[in-house]
């Protein structure tokens, strides 16, 4: 609300400088659109000893997971272009870029490495498309990723589908009319048949399952 001082950083800095509110007092979301995802977690000084190492991977992945269903998204993609790294998150359907901190942009290929160990996939082809599952600590929770690599002129490309058991609504919640529902209830109340879930990925059909 400065507006002498932020006139003084213009020119300084030979920029222009957008000033932000920060409602609620959530500092660090707001710092880390401008800064990029993971962007808490600092590259080390030196050269890491290799549990040091294993740690800052799980720091970063804890940081893309953590902030990926706060968004709403339902998947994370990880890939790299002419241009760097890039992060990719999926909320209702669409793709949208989140800019990737410098210690990310830096350690990709580690970050993609150490997914696939927690996968329990192979981690030294780098030409081998592969699907794997693993369980990341994130806070005081557990949260299950589904992976998919595959590789990429620019390098291997990660989707990351997020498996979050307690984040499934219950049927009331799940936009459909009434009419809707008591359809539903009324086909799961037939003693056979077939039921068929379909949608685009990311719309809803394994919550719908559950």
């Amino acid at each position: 609300l400065d507006a002498a001082r932020l006139d003084e950083l213009k020119v300084l800095l030979r920029c222009d400088i957008p000033p932000l509110a920060v409602v609620g007092g959530n500092l660090p979301a707001a710092i880390r659109p401008g800064y990029g995802a993971a962007a808490s977690v600092q590259a080390p000084a030196r050269t890491p000893p290799a549990a040091e190492d294993r740690e800052e991977m799980t720091r970063l992945l804890q940081e893309l997971v953590r902030h990926a269903p706060a968004a709403g998204a339902t998947d994370v993609h990880l890939g790299s272009g002419p241009h760097g790294p890039w992060i990719r998150e999926r909320i209702d359907g669409i793709l949208y870029d989140i800019p990737p901190s410098p210690v990310f942009t830096t350690r990709y290929q580690d970050v993609v490495s150490h997914l696939k160990a927690l996968a329990r996939l192979e981690v030294g082809p780098h030409r081998l498309p592969q699907q794997g599952r693993a369980v990341l600590e994130v806070g005081e929770g557990r949260q299950e990723l589904r992976l998919s690599v595959v590789p990429t002129p620019h390098g291997e490309h990660a989707a990351i589908r997020l498996l979050e058991p307690s984040r499934l609504l219950p049927a009331e919640r799940l936009g459909l009319s009434q009419e809707q529902r008591l359809t539903i209830v009324s086909l799961l109340a037939k003693p056979a048949g077939l039921f068929l879930v379909t949608g685009p990925s990311g719309s809803g059909k394994t919550t719908s399952l559950y």
